[in-house]
């Protein structure tokens, strides 16, 4: 029996927000609802911009709730409205634990935005912007020491020249 807009909308509300933060425990809940066709619909459920509870666990690093909406079903490579997948997000906040999980789920690193995007352009983009800033990350001492090793790699991979290192 498919619940009514009026009982189902709060349900689903809470479940993004739940996702968002990292309350596995509602999450869990939610997805054990008595009613059979309110687990699938929480996994599909979107927010106006089209993210997923997926989407907002997967921005907020909450592994314990990406594992668990996984395991009940949602798709790793959900879109947004402008086509953002949970694995632009984990690359664009830096949860490197969470890209892990997706890209093991068969999360597709190849899946553009609707700009064009990849997640490793969203990656390479926020270490670029470490490196302008003179962070130091494990990337700098390569750049500054000037290790053609490394160096030469990233230019063989074609997203960057030697000249927009430095």
């Amino acid at each position: 029996m498919e619940l009514d807009k009026a009982t189902y909308g709060p349900i689903a509300k809470t479940f993004l927000t739940a996702c968002r933060k990292g309350h596995i425990e509602v999450v869990q809940a939610q997805l054990r609802h008595e009613n059979p066709t309110v687990a699938p619909r929480l996994l599909g459920q979107k927010d106006m911009d089209g993210y997923t509870g997926l989407h907002k666990a997967a921005y907020n690093g909450h592994l314990a709730v990406v594992e668990l909406l996984i395991a009940s079903g949602a798709d790793v490579n959900v879109g947004t409205k402008d086509n953002w997948r949970p694995l632009h997000c984990a690359a664009r906040w830096n949860k490197a634990h969470i890209i892990e999980c997706l890209l093991g789920h068969g999360a597709d690193i190849n899946a553009q935005t609707n700009g064009g995007l990849t997640a490793m352009h969203i990656a390479a983009t926020y270490v670029r912007g470490l490196l302008e800033f003179r962070s130091h990350t494990a990337f700098r001492l390569p750049v500054t020491m000037r290790d053609d090793t490394l160096m030469d790699t990233w230019c063989d991979w074609g997203r960057v020249t030697r000249a927009t290192l430095f």
